[in-house]
């Protein structure tokens, strides 16, 4: 019998892979396994072991055995496959950097980093600078071996090996650029997370408009160091910088194949404390408001920068006498803070006496005393007295008991003033309403 033509085996692998396909479509997952499965050992012995053929079985058995989260199965097969190019093709350097570089990812999400850094220091010592088809996968050894350091907090080795990536770059001709342009990024984040926040920001705009352009696709690191960039500016009191540079994070957050709740409002939440630095106030209450719906989604509702969200919000509402929206913010707030285990007096000092604050306005008196009375009750010190003191000044005034507005105006009063440095704003807001109270016209 004749052996089938090339073209021929190429078209029945073809078809066991297009089968496995379909079982995997179908959630038919045992049947998609044995399919690729079959399809790897039928690649090796047709093609070769380091064939295309064989790297596309391994990836689709790889892809499902992620899916199904059998990282061992995954582990293992990885490491059949680089025993087997080291066996039998070991001069195919390429090939064999590939199989090295995604054993060594596997045993990253493993959590077996000394293993997984040995064969990306394996893959850069397989490769020879003077072999032209070794260049690309030695750059982009140290453009996966960067990336690992710079994942699992080896900032300092991170530089070192991007470094040495990127001076291999500069001696190869018509080296990859793009990979050149990643290592400075990652070189970027190890000097952020190294605290070298100027270096970092310097390099990181200058390689931003390549490794984040929208055609180069989405990159978590790379996000969070346009992220990164944007805080610096924003403490930089570069406002219009900052501004650019987090739009540009929430475009790309947003562009990501899952939705990240908590990194999106957490952009949006620095977005409109920017904004308010940076006299755009019309976009203040907006990006609160995203922020705090995406929070919401990805964060307990007790969290920080929700409450900070929520406070920023109600910050914008009580200067606008919005007092009805505020007090449901409040009241939200309030009800978030039971789950608290510190500082609980203190945050429902704040609340109620906000809370409390926007009642009077709102004319509901019983319910402002109740709260700003609470309010009294669980204050820790002096100053977080003085606010519900004066603010039962205002209820007693709106109320028109004149005797007891003066008195807890007083004793806001002194309060405020006993405080040190600068004479506190609320100073002279008590003394008109004091001033109003015993001199009536």
């Amino acid at each position: 019998m004749s052996k089938p033509s090339p073209d021929k085996q190429r078209s029945e692998f073809a078809e066991i892979i297009s089968q496995g396909k379909k079982y995997l479509f179908d959630e038919q997952m045992e049947r998609a396994r044995a399919e690729f499965s079959q399809a790897q050992s039928f690649a090796e012995a047709h093609f070769g072991i380091n064939s295309e053929e064989v790297d596309l079985a391994h990836d689709e058995l790889i892809n499902l055995l992620h899916i199904l989260e059998l990282k061992d199965d995954e582990l293992a097969l990885l490491e059949s496959l680089v025993a087997k190019r080291r066996q039998h093709e070991p001069q195919n350097v390429p090939s064999l950097v590939s199989a090295l570089m995604r054993l060594a990812k596997c045993q990253v999400d493993l959590g077996q980093f000394d293993a997984a850094e040995a064969h990306f220091k394996e893959a850069i010592a397989s490769c020879s600078l003077h072999n032209s088809e070794h260049l690309f996968s030695l750059q982009l050894s140290h453009v996966d071996y960067g990336r690992c350091l710079c994942r699992h907090h080896q900032a300092e080795r991170a530089v070192e090996v991007l470094e040495e990536g990127l001076k291999l770059y500069a001696r190869i001709k018509d080296g990859n650029v793009m990979m050149a342009a990643d290592m400075a990024m990652y070189m970027a984040l190890a000097y952020w997370n190294l605290g070298r926040e100027a270096e970092a920001v310097e390099l990181g705009t200058q390689v931003a408009p390549l490794t984040c352009h929208r055609s180069a696709g989405p990159n978590a690191d790379f996000t969070r160091m346009l992220y990164h960039v944007g805080g610096y500016y924003h403490q930089e009191k570069k406002y219009k910088e900052a501004d650019y540079y987090l739009q540009w994070a929430l475009t790309r957050l947003f562009q990501e194949s899952s939705i990240k709740h908590r990194n999106i409002g957490a952009v949006y939440h620095l977005l409109a404390s920017n904004d308010r630095l940076f006299g755009k106030p019309e976009r203040v209450e907006r990006h609160l408001r995203r922020a705090l719906k995406f929070l919401l989604r990805g964060c307990e509702a007790h969290e920080p920068m929700v409450m900070d969200t929520r406070l920023g919000l109600i910050n914008v509402l009580i200067p606008a006498e919005r007092y009805a929206e505020a007090e449901t913010v409040i009241a939200e707030a309030i009800e978030a803070i039971k789950n608290l285990e510190r500082n609980l007096e203190s945050k429902q000092n704040l609340y109620y006496n906000n809370l409390g604050f926007v009642q009077v306005h709102l004319e509901k008196f019983p319910k402002a005393e109740a709260s700003l009375r609470f309010a009294l009750k669980v204050a820790q010190d002096d100053q977080e007295r003085a606010y519900p003191l004066k603010n039962l000044g205002l209820l007693y005034q709106r109320m028109g008991y004149v005797t007891e507005a003066i008195d807890y105006y007083q004793q806001a009063l002194r309060l405020f003033e006993a405080e040190p440095g600068e004479p506190h704003p609320m100073i002279p807001v008590i003394q008109k309403a004091l001033t109003e109270l015993q001199n009536p016209a």
